[in-house]
């Protein structure tokens, strides 16, 4: 009832005939060969059925050339062998890395360990979080300490670089300063001024009024009106300005002519 119910049909062959059920004497011969091959490992007879067994549902099959597993599973069980062979995803993942070099034509930042930084925070409203570079886990995700017994992971795109004082700069700002300023000069007092050349035609009443203060012995001259050189007006001999000509030529407005109603 049971076989019907679950839709099993049994077969049944002569007594003391093997060769009937073909398929099953030829599994009894290969497990007996896979647990000779164990016959001098140090594990027990468990262990020993379940290699063989993992290596029979690993390996091809000749008439379905698919492994067990494959049919069963649909994908292989991973063994020491895939370790020989090129990994599928490690090649995917290392073209995607040179397409996205090539694409950006630009190298990816490096961060060393012991860098501060600024994490990205999502906690609250500060977005950015001041940190150490601890340790990297990958090409692009790093592990930094925010704060005391306090490790972040985050991604290269999560870290921005810092310029955080250090605690010797903090306590004494003005010491950096000046060791920041240390190489710029002052001027100093002897530095004298660049002398300015005075125009021809004041250099006459300059003399005049040098003379006019060593007659009068004792009185200071009076200052006089600033000079101020003569700007925009033309010379006797100067030729009038040109008119420029025009570009684009002068319309004539005619009035309209209107019915005189």
């Amino acid at each position: 009832m049971f076989m019907k119910l679950n839709g099993i049909r049994h077969i049944t062959s002569a007594p003391y005939h093997p060769a009937t059920n073909g398929l099953a004497e030829r599994f009894v011969q290969t497990l007996k060969q896979g647990l000779r091959a164990f016959a001098d490992a140090l594990i027990s007879l468990q262990q020993k059925l379940a290699n063989v067994l993992f290596a029979y549902r690993n390996a091809t099959h000749a008439t379905t050339n698919r492994t067990p597993a494959i049919l069963f599973l649909g994908r292989g069980l991973r063994s020491r062998l895939d370790l020989l062979k090129p990994n599928l995803r490690r090649t995917v993942m290392d073209r995607q890395i040179k397409q996205g070099k090539g694409t950006h034509n630009r190298e990816t930042r490096q961060l060393e360990i012991g860098q501060t930084v600024l994490a990205r925070d999502y906690r609250g409203e500060h977005k950015w979080i001041p940190g150490i570079i601890r340790e990297r886990q990958g090409p692009l995700s790093y592990t930094v300490e925010v704060a005391p017994d306090t490790i972040w992971r985050r991604h290269l795109d999560q870290l921005r670089g810092s310029e955080v004082r250090t605690a010797a700069e903090m306590v004494d700002p003005a010491a950096s300063f000046i060791a920041a300023q240390g190489d710029l000069s002052l001027p100093t007092a002897s530095a004298t001024p660049e002398t300015m050349s005075l125009p021809s035609s004041t250099a006459g009443q300059d003399s005049r009024n040098l003379q006019s203060s060593d007659s009068d012995m004792g009185c200071l001259p009076s200052p006089g009106p600033p000079l101020t050189p003569r700007i925009g007006l033309p010379r006797a001999g100067a030729s009038p300005a040109v008119t420029p000509e025009r570009r684009y030529p002068m319309r004539t407005h005619r009035p309209p002519k209107r019915l005189s109603l």
